[in-house]
């Protein structure tokens, strides 16, 4: 839950490259396969202003996928289905 508390605080998320990740997080996240992938992206995220905004919007969009609000919204579409055969 740690990414997710990271996205909704507007912290850029940067994980491993994980192939089950996407399927969690969309591509709201930046991803490394070595020290020298996340040294990368840490030193642009720090050094380049508008790399930071976009990442720390992608990560907003992570953590509303998982808000009450959207889970709500995700149940009664379900219902929907199901009553509606």
């Amino acid at each position: 839950f740690a990414t997710i508390e990271a996205g909704a605080a507007k912290i850029p998320v940067l994980l491993r490259d994980n192939p089950e990740y996407p399927d969690i997080f969309s591509t709201h996240y930046l991803k490394g396969k070595s020290v020298d992938d996340y040294t990368k992206q840490l030193k642009d995220l720090v050094s380049n202003p508008k790399s930071y905004k976009k990442w720390s919007d992608e990560a907003d969009k992570l953590a509303e996928k998982y808000t009450l609000k959207s889970y709500t919204k995700k149940l009664i579409e379900y219902y929907k289905q199901v009553a509606n055969g």
